[in-house]
């Protein structure tokens, strides 16, 4: 599965998968998205773990568009992908409205944060602005899968794999 369609899938923009891969620089996940670069080891890994590995190393050797990108026409005669979460000149926004409409395949936060909640049940809640309560506190996702994997190794059940959560931290 492409990266992009993954993300418009769980609605995940740029930004978040930037903060999720502990990357730097914004150009580094466009270049992703666009096909232009492919992850080294470590971060491969994390989006193999952040998937669930719906997304894998050939996934970025694939030259043909994202499923949720419309390629539009340039004026020098070249194309460009146009992501969900981009808009800037009318035929855009029209993809975007288009690709807005359609109903995502998954309503539910990534599968490893719901085998968290599913763990965790009454100590863990959405709070506001991508952050969740535990045990009443706000926190953020890495640390609720943290206390999910505290659980899970002392009920011997495997872990949930989870980008910068290491089995040292569970």
């Amino acid at each position: 599965m492409k990266l992009a369609d993954w993300m418009h899938e769980n609605r995940v923009t740029p930004a978040d998968l930037r903060g999720l891969l502990g990357l730097k620089s914004r150009m580094t996940v466009k270049r992703y998205l666009e096909g232009d670069r492919v992850p080294d080891g470590r971060v491969l890994r994390k989006l193999t773990d952040l998937t669930g590995g719906r997304v894998r190393r050939e996934d970025f050797l694939d030259k043909r568009p994202p499923k949720c990108a419309a390629v539009v026409p340039t004026r020098d005669g070249g194309t460009r992908l146009v992501f969900p979460w981009s808009c800037s000149d009318a035929a855009v926004e029209k993809a975007l409205r288009r690709m807005l409409t359609e109903p995502p395949e998954h309503k539910r936060p990534l599968p490893p944060l719901v085998r968290a909640f599913e763990t965790l049940g009454g100590r863990v809640a959405l709070a506001s602005r991508g952050y969740y309560l535990l045990d009443g506190r706000r926190t953020d996702a890495r640390r609720v899968v943290a206390a999910a994997n505290r659980l899970l190794k002392a009920r011997g059940e495997p872990l949930i794999q989870y980008p910068d959560v290491h089995r040292g931290d569970s």
